[in-house]
């Protein structure tokens, strides 16, 4: 079992490494950007090559991000769909500069008066599309969340997202898996390995 925790990035992505190292950590779990802000900053490639050779010395491993707050995946408000499609699309572009092998997302909310499935069916689409349009070996696992009113990501959202997954997008050649993150921050990467499922290999 490998441990870690959700460590700040200010001062430089590097500092996150630096107090997962500080604290005894296998593994870490960070932002890229504010949590609570759309915009996200551009990652030099000095930084990035920098960041990867830390954690190779370090050797932290997995690396985990987690997105922004904002983003909502399951919505069908159009100009937030798309807003959020486009911090996916950069989330994954980050994790493929860094190296990272885990993006974490809140699945988010479906929209009122629309039909939950309508939500699953959006989050997968853009989930294909984001996964297709950004190549690279970063997996995206869907936080478990409590749900209740609209919000997604129970068990039903998890059982019902498999299987528009995999009706729509057989054989995808990027594994998507929804995996175990701590609400407080605490995670087990061992757990999200394990404990999850794949579409396609």
């Amino acid at each position: 079992m490998r441990l870690g925790v959700h460590c700040s990035v200010r001062g430089g992505l590097v500092m996150g490494l630096q107090e997962a190292k500080r604290l005894g950590c296998d593994t870490v779990q960070i932002f890229t950007r504010s949590p609570r802000m759309w915009r996200a900053g551009k990652i030099q490639p000095e930084a990035a090559a920098d960041f990867r050779k830390t954690r190779e010395d370090f050797k932290i491993d997995p690396i985990v991000v987690h997105t922004p707050y904002l983003p909502n995946l399951c919505t069908s408000v159009e100009t937030l769909y798309a807003r959020s499609y486009r911090a996916l699309l950069e989330d994954l572009e980050h994790c493929e500069m860094l190296g990272a092998d885990y993006l974490v997302i809140h699945p988010g909310a479906h929209s009122d008066g629309v039909a939950r499935s309508e939500g699953i069916r959006r989050l997968a689409d853009a989930m294909g599309r984001g996964l297709d349009q950004v190549p690279g070996k970063t997996m995206v696992l869907l936080e478990n969340m409590a749900g209740g009113g609209r919000r997604m990501g129970e068990a039903s959202t998890t059982a019902g997202y498999r299987r528009a997954t995999s009706e729509s997008r057989p054989g995808s050649g990027r594994v998507l898996r929804p995996g175990v993150v701590d609400l407080a921050g605490l995670l087990t990467a061992w757990a999200a390995l394990t404990g999850g499922w794949g579409n396609g290999g």
